[in-house]
């Protein structure tokens, strides 16, 4: 705002003030008059000529006299200074006009600001956590939000799953914690994976919570034969183990899948259903597997009729890269299963499934075998909005193809299930799964949080994810002319689509900066939802709450370690390793002692 419209302001207020002030005092009354007559009596006894003049007196008649006189009459000034006390006391009580001027101000510079914004039209836009939680104040269960930054997202946006994308430290780990400790303290049900051990140190309850991880010593006995419920799960758990690859040949997924269904149903119709079983036969030869399997007429023993084949060697190889965990299962033995944790409502507190940059090759097929019979045991369960089921996946890149994900996430809406899936960029989906079903993963997660990015790829895909703005776009130009009057200032419009976020913006994002989206939802009404859910050709007339984009600071709050991230079992330790080693190459050379010993007794009949 310039000087001059100042200027005009306060002209404006001015007037204001004297209107005012004549309204107070009213033109028609008598001390009006006073002060009108004084002031023009000293005017006519300043000429040189004096003038016979009137002076208003109380009683309504006037006292006449030269104008000279009536200046010098001590009455008449003291009545007149009685009269001007009044008016200085009343410019005095209608200065609380002048408050008004930077009102005046405020409301000019608004209204000069606002018609130079760009206007919303439609399309996707950025609102202020405050506007959020206006918008979302009418919906159930606010106690149960779970914290978002500055915002806290409604409880029937659980259900619709969310993507966290953000590059190393930006973020993604804060929010997980906040998140997690809300879950906790709502005394729900959760798996984790927890590829750092950060979790699991900072909210791991003894005696409440279990851990799946055979590398650490308080893991819980489990074994893969606990979970054999029917003769489709083993075709099930094994093509979680041995997922196919994009652009490879389906022949080495499919021998190596052959050969273990084989494996494991041979072993259930033998009743060998430990861990120490199951390796024993898979670290067997070729030519016991070949028996084996034999034995049983499995389709898998094409891929190994000849056991001393490439082809053989090569199916067992490719096998062994995907079962030689079972190596460390085969010292744990125990009746946890984890179908029984999932259709247990009863049963609450946090599955940790733990990995670490030294294992998770290792452990990458157990461990996505894991989350794909959780998976599967909620698809099985009835539809209830009730129920909850958390899945936190931090750094989903390190976990093979999940074989369930896709059902997962179009399916677990109806039965509880909320999916919670962080990746560093986008390229660690479509390397897994296909450009596809990166497509299909990214769509059934109905919110999203976008933290900075590195990449060129995934910064595009962030900018898509928060979609285009259709706005009028709003210009200035200034105009001048000789008279000052005459400047002025023209607002051209065009109307245009923009990207909400171009790629450049969220690649430097700050850290613990993100832009959260949160699908629309309805409100919590559970026969609604239910409707909606289930109902085949219903019309429900509620409409969603439209929410928007909000950008938000996620804190860091800082939390005590309540047990280490690993503590590493004692049969892991190099020593024990060593001595193992050891007594079994003794046990070989005393075997082959006896075979010595034994070959002259068979030669002489006894």
């Amino acid at each position: 705002m310039g000087v001059k419209m100042h200027f005009l302001v306060i002209f404006f207020i001015l007037g204001i003030h004297l209107f005012v002030l004549c309204l107070v005092m009213d033109i028609r009354s008598y001390d009006s008059k006073v002060l009108l007559n004084w002031y023009k009596t000293k005017f006519i006894s300043s000429f040189p000529k004096d003038r016979t003049t009137g002076f208003p007196l109380p009683n309504g008649e006037y006292y006449k006299d030269k104008a000279k006189n009536i200046v010098k009459n001590q009455g008449l000034i003291r009545h007149v200074e009685i009269v001007q006390h009044r008016l200085n006391n009343l410019l005095i009580t209608t200065c609380f006009i002048w408050l008004l001027y930077p009102g005046f101000l405020y409301v000019l510079a608004t209204r000069s600001r606002k018609q130079l914004e760009d206007e919303y039209v439609r399309g996707s836009q950025f609102i202020t956590p405050r506007q959020f939680k206006k918008i979302t104040k009418k919906i159930k269960n606010k106690e149960k939000d779970l914290p978002f930054g500055d915002i806290k997202m409604p409880f029937p946006a659980e259900i619709r799953h969310t993507l966290v994308v953000g590059r190393p430290g930006t973020g993604k780990t804060v929010a997980f914690n906040n998140i997690l400790e809300k879950v906790i303290e709502r005394d729900e049900k959760a798996i984790v994976y927890d590829f750092k051990g950060e979790y699991l140190s900072l909210f791991y309850r003894p005696g409440k919570d279990i851990i799946l991880n055979p590398l650490d010593e308080r893991s819980a006995g489990w074994c893969i034969f606990n979970e054999v419920k029917s003769e489709t799960d083993i075709s099930a758990f094994v093509a979680s183990l041995i997922p196919e690859k994009p652009r490879s040949d389906p022949f080495w997924c499919d021998a190596p899948r052959g050969v273990l269904t084989g494996i494991l149903t041979y072993l259930l119709y033998k009743g060998k259903t430990q861990n120490s079983d199951l390796w024993a036969l898979l670290n067997s030869s070729a030519s016991e597997i070949h028996a084996s399997l034999d034995e049983i007429d499995s389709p898998g023993l094409r891929y190994i009729e000849d056991p001393g084949s490439k082809q053989t060697q090569s199916v067992l190889s490719v096998l062994m890269q995907h079962t030689y965990f079972f190596s460390y299962l085969a010292r744990l033995q125990g009746d946890f299963c984890v179908s029984d944790w999932v259709e247990d409502r009863g049963r609450k507190g946090i599955v940790y499934i733990t990995s670490s940059s030294t294992s998770h090759s290792l452990l990458s097929p157990l461990n996505t075998l894991f989350i794909d019979i959780v998976g599967m045991r909620l698809l099985s369960l009835p539809n209830d909005l009730d129920r909850r089921l958390f899945f936190f996946i931090d750094e989903l890149g390190t976990l093979q193809k999940m074989h369930m994900l896709i059902q997962g996430l179009t399916l677990s809406r109806s039965k509880g299930g909320a999916f919670f899936l962080a990746i560093q960029d986008i390229g660690q989906i479509e390397e897994r799964y296909g450009t596809k079903l990166r497509q299909s993963i990214v769509n059934a997660c109905g919110n999203s949080v976008i933290f900075a990015v590195e990449d060129n790829d995934t910064a595009e895909f962030c900018s898509l994810k928060l979609g285009e703005v259709d706005q009028v776009i709003k210009t200035k130009s200034l105009s001048m002319g000789v008279n000052n009057f005459k400047d002025g200032i023209n607002v051209n419009q065009q109307r245009r689509k923009d990207r909400l976020l171009i790629p450049a913006e969220i690649k430097e994002l700050s850290d613990l900066n993100g832009i959260v989206k949160i699908s629309s939802v309805f409100p919590s009404d559970k026969n609604i939802l239910q409707k909606l859910l289930g109902g085949v050709g219903i019309q429900v007339s509620v409409k969603p709450l439209k929410l928007h984009p909000v950008k938000c600071m996620f804190k860091y709050k800082k939390r005590p370690t309540v047990t280490p991230a690993l503590i590493q079992h004692e049969s892991l330790d190099i020593a024990h390793y060593i001595d193992e080693m050891r007594e079994r190459e003794s046990n070989i050379i005393n075997d082959a002692i006896f075979d010595d010993l034994e070959l002259p007794i068979k030669d002489i009949g006894i």
